[in-house]
């Protein structure tokens, strides 16, 4: 990796190309990201309140975290690149995602996530479903 940096904007002002690479960039079926993210993009209000968080390698997205509101609070999902897990990476996209939202309400969907999140425990929050896998971490 050469140097990386971290990049945040709304989703209202993301281009073209960073929109196309993170919506590529998720779980897909297991997880909940790809749908909020479309969703959110196709209601400008939403969109102007939404944060996109990104650790990029020149143009590669690396890891990134999608900010957004959520009732009351606002949910925060993260994803890192599978063949870069556990080398820092997801932590200093949260270090990142903490000055746009102290703390943040996660949603680990695997025992990786759960494990991931653990590490965070007392300064990010998870609703009961995500209990469970921080539970089973």
């Amino acid at each position: 990796m050469a140097r990386t940096r971290i990049v945040t904007k709304t989703l209202a002002r993301i281009t073209p190309e960073e929109y196309l690479k993170i919506y590529g960039l998720n779980l897909r079926g297991n997880g909940g990201m790809q749908g909020e993210l479309s969703y959110l993009r196709r209601n400008p209000d939403r969109a102007k309140e939404t944060h996109i968080v990104m650790l990029k390698d020149g143009p590669t997205v690396l890891s990134w975290a999608l900010v957004f509101p959520d009732g009351k609070e606002r949910t925060t999902y993260f994803y890192t690149r599978r063949a870069l897990r556990g080398k820092g990476l997801g932590t200093r996209v949260m270090r990142a995602v903490k000055k746009v939202e102290p703390v943040p309400n996660v949603c680990p969907h695997t025992m990786e996530s759960g494990r991931f999140f653990k590490k965070f425990e007392g300064s990010v929050k998870w609703d009961e479903a995500g209990q469970h896998w921080i539970d089973r971490a």
